[in-house]
């Protein structure tokens, strides 16, 4: 068989559950601070704040971690090593910027019998979860893509 094989990169699991954890923690801490800030703005006190904060990492950070973990999966197969670093890192940079708000939101669209008409409730979470996890996605899978095991060599037959 020649060089330009399909071959996964399995270096997207660990980053994945890694990146996704901090990831989530930093979402999740600042979609509950906003919680706080509105809060606070209506009448209420900041004395409950670093609940906020613990919390928003704790919870964030189990969610992307999980999101993080599929996400990897799905970057192991789509971004393999089998692809020139320039040509993965581009992928990537897409891939990330797309696959973990889906990935977010598929569990809930799937429960819900593809009718999310009916989901009630203020969006605004969603929106500020899905753009965090889209906009630290992209440029945290271009950088995982440059640390890839190096690209196969581009000559095939035998090497004296």
């Amino acid at each position: 068989m020649d060089d330009e094989r399909w071959r996964p990169e399995i270096l997207w699991l660990p980053t994945g559950a890694l990146l996704g954890a901090m990831s989530g923690a930093l979402v999740g801490v600042v979609l509950l601070v906003g919680v706080a800030a509105v809060d606070a703005a209506g009448g209420g006190d900041w004395s409950e704040l670093w609940i906020m904060l613990v919390a928003g990492s704790m919870y964030g950070s189990v969610a992307g971690l999980v999101t993080g973990v599929v996400v990897g999966l799905e970057m192991t197969f789509l971004v393999g090593r089998h692809l020139p670093r320039e040509r993965a890192r581009r992928r990537a940079r897409v891939l990330g910027h797309v696959l973990p708000p889906l990935t977010m939101l598929a569990p809930f669209v799937v429960a819900s019998g593809f009718d999310v008409s009916g989901i009630d409730g203020d969006a605004t979470w969603w929106v500020v979860v899905l753009a965090g996890a889209s906009l630290l996605g992209g440029p945290l899978a271009r950088w995982v893509a440059g640390l890839a095991t190096p690209q196969p060599r581009t000559t095939t037959g035998p090497v004296a």
